[in-house]
């Protein structure tokens, strides 16, 4: 799985559900494991690490790409004043950026 499906996923979750000052959370707000069958939210980094899985360890460095644009990105995310909005529009441009990486000339 490459850089961008990873982002792209991960993308996918946070577009479904997005949580602060916990990886994941399930439908009544409890912090839950990111892995759980029962979450339905998940923070910047949760989603990366459920894109990402146990499955795909040559992606563990999906999520560096994001340290481009913020330097820390669980402060970041739960920050008080953050939006659903600014992850996806943070998600947005890091997958754009990763596919210019790719076009080939």
């Amino acid at each position: 799985m490459s850089t961008i499906n990873v982002l792209e996923r991960a993308r996918k979750l946070i577009a479904q559900g997005w949580t602060q000052g916990a990886l994941a959370r399930d439908r009544y707000g409890s912090n839950i494991h990111w892995e759980s069958r029962h979450a339905v939210c998940w923070s910047l980094q949760g989603a990366l690490l459920r894109a990402m899985g146990k499955r795909y360890p040559c992606c563990r460095g999906a999520p560096f790409v994001l340290f481009f644009r913020v330097s820390h990105p669980t402060k970041w995310n739960d920050a008080p004043e953050r939006t659903q909005a600014e992850v996806l529009a943070l998600f947005d441009q890091v997958i754009a950026a990763e596919k210019e990486k790719t076009v080939v000339i």
